[in-house]
């Protein structure tokens, strides 16, 4: 029987956000969501999160490319603007070489040391927002660095380039087989989430990830994200019974992280 992780990316972002994500574990199919440790929300939602659903998978959504860093602005000189936010996404992957991964090291620890602190635990894996941590070698390396010191897996390469599987196939740092990122924006339907399912029913691939963004769109989110209305749809399919009946009749068996 294959496994699937559904990963609900960006808890804490905005309360709507934590809610749909919420909604979308307590009422359809993840089983899995990873938190934006940086953003104002994050702890206030976490404590909810653990006291409402503590038994869904949990994870650090490391952000390099959204709102303020954890670490003073004056140890990070190549990650944020004059004003201390984060550089864009636009702007940090046009800036690659730039990018000081050693800088992205320490505020990954500090992103992951206050989930710990809100949590009393450990991350059960980490993923990037934005999938920066995939965007260059050196930027992986850190990732599998901080991964091997928390002992957790780490999501899939969200590409097909050879050098991160290369790094990845020489590490031995855990993660799914494969990474499924079809069921976003346009592609955000009932009909690609079948089509996503299929597919991996028919892989050779035994440990599969569904990376989704559900959330109950609020004014928060409106203004710091240009991604809002796919995002209840998102949830709409996610908690979609007939959705949750496909996947049975695949024999796709849901889990989280703690499966590898």
């Amino acid at each position: 029987m294959k496994r699937l992780i559904v990963n609900a990316d960006d808890y804490g972002l905005t309360p709507g956000v934590s809610e749909g994500i919420r909604r979308a574990y307590t009422e359809g199919i993840v089983r899995s969501t990873t938190v934006m440790m940086n953003q104002p929300p994050a702890a206030r939602e976490l404590e909810t999160l653990l006291q409402d659903c503590p038994a869904l998978g949990l994870g650090v959504h490391l952000t390099l490319t959204a709102g303020f860093p954890l670490l003073p602005a004056a140890q990070l000189p190549s990650l944020v603007r004059p004003d201390g936010r984060f550089w864009d996404q636009e702007y940090f992957f046009a800036h690659l070489a730039d990018i000081a991964a050693e800088q992205a090291l320490a505020e990954w620890r500090a992103q992951v040391q206050l989930f710990t602190q809100v949590t009393g635990r450990r991350p059960d894996h980490l993923d990037a927002h934005h999938h920066s941590a995939y965007a260059s070698p050196a930027l992986l390396e850190a990732l599998l660095t901080l991964a091997r010191e928390l002992d957790c897996p780490i999501r899939a390469p969200a590409n097909d380039a050879g050098l991160n599987h290369e790094l990845l196939a020489a590490s031995t740092v855990l993660h799914p087989d494969a990474l499924c990122l079809d069921f976003y924006g346009e592609q955000a339907t009932a009909e690609q989430m079948r089509r996503c399912l299929q597919h991996i029913a028919d892989s050779n691939f035994e440990v599969w990830e569904i990376m989704a963004h559900p959330a109950v769109v609020d004014p928060l989110l409106r203004q710091v994200s240009s991604y809002t209305a796919a995002r209840e749809q998102e949830l709409a399919i996610l908690t979609d019974p007939e959705i949750t009946a496909f996947l049975s009749a695949q024999q796709i068996s849901l889990t989280s992280f703690n499966c590898l």
